[in-house]
């Protein structure tokens, strides 16, 4: 994984990318686990780690997208519209 992209920066293994799949299960979903969340985004991404799937995370929390039920280990969109 490379965070600071160079000529060489594959588009396809951005977190900017790897975020889709979060955020398509989450609209999906208004609510997901994380052990889940992080298993169907391994399934769509055979190569990426659990720190590519936290520095998703991060980002979309940082937007405020994201809230995290600590009690319930949940993951949910937040401000979403359809």
């Amino acid at each position: 994984m490379q965070i600071k992209p160079d000529k060489h920066f594959n588009i396809e293994s951005s977190i900017i990318n790897l975020t889709t799949v979060i955020i398509k299960e989450l609209i999906k979903n208004k609510q997901v686990k994380y052990d889940k969340l992080f298993n169907i985004f391994k399934n769509s991404y055979e190569d990426a780690t659990l720190i590519e799937f936290s520095y998703c995370l991060m980002l979309l929390y940082s937007l405020g997208k994201l809230e995290f039920f600590k009690e319930n280990d949940v993951i949910g969109l937040i401000n979403y519209e359809n």
